[in-house]
């Protein structure tokens, strides 16, 4: 009967996700030292959930695996844009040298995303739930900068990082956790307009909370190699890259969380 608590045989809830994200962004410069940033991400994430027993079950033991299972995660595609980022920032050169240039800008992202309600309330009472969040439903601080330096002719490095900071929980009780991402590449131009990189990636991401109480399900700190391609077409910038992860820590005592898989990247640009 719907409510019973029924005893089931030793099992695995296995999930897995495949992400998709067209990134929208638009840049206006004031003047040579001055400009301002929209990104508008859309997202498309489709889940797979299935149940292995681990110990001999019924076919009614496994049909209430997959009642009990398929409440918390079940085969779906969350699609939809995320939360958009508004940055005003400014642009140095010849920081170090006559060859180099940063970029440091900050602002505020607008909450679009969808968001949901507090999966561990609902799972406590037996109610189908998600734990995916397009967004964080509150306006976060955020910052982003860049460096890039040529010291040879065809020799040259690159160096970033981005970072988020929720402050406070939206009308869900949620709040997102603080994210950072940096990364620092060695570049080599080996043909005209072509270039190749080669470097590191880092990913952290703090805890997320449900009214205060920590989400046992965040926090990660992923460490990447990554490598790209990049050249101009007719104008255009384009680039394609990937990063490998060969270091993952979950920052999880007692919950479940996804292990970040290859990352694969490619941008077009234009000026006008």
């Amino acid at each position: 009967m719907e409510g019973d608590v029924i005893a089931v045989p030793l099992h695995r809830h296995e999930v897995s996700m495949d992400m998709t994200e067209i990134q929208l962004t638009l840049q206006y410069a004031w003047n040579e030292n001055w400009f301002g940033t929209v990104r508008l991400p859309f997202s498309n994430r489709k889940q797979a959930a299935s149940i292995h027993t681990m110990e001999p079950a019924t076919s009614e033991d496994i049909e209430a695996m997959q009642r009990n299972g398929f409440i918390h995660h079940r085969d779906q595609t969350y699609r939809g844009i995320g939360d958009l980022r508004l940055l005003a920032g400014r642009q140095f050169t010849s920081v170090f040298g006559a060859n180099d240039w940063f970029t440091v800008s900050g602002g505020l992202t607008v909450p679009f995303g969808e968001t949901q309600k507090d999966p561990w309330v609902l799972g406590s009472a037996g109610m189908r739930h998600d734990h995916i969040q397009l967004g964080s439903g509150t306006f976060d601080p955020t910052i982003d900068s860049r460096y890039v330096t040529r010291f040879a002719e065809k020799w040259g490095m690159t160096a970033g990082a981005t970072a988020r900071w929720p402050l406070y929980e939206n009308d869900k009780t949620y709040r997102g956790p603080f994210d950072l991402s940096a990364d620092a590449s060695a570049l080599y131009a080996f043909i005209d307009n072509w270039n190749v990189s080669a470097g590191y990636h880092l990913l952290v991401q703090g805890y997320a909370h449900w009214d205060g109480d920590r989400d046992e399900n965040s926090g990660v700190i992923a460490h990447s190699a990554q490598v790209g391609l990049s050249t101009s077409v007719g104008g255009n910038a384009i680039s394609i890259g990937a990063f490998f992860p060969v270091s993952l820590e979950l920052l999880i005592d007692e919950g479940d969380g996804f292990e970040p898989g290859p990352t694969l990247l490619f941008s077009i640009g234009r000026s006008l």
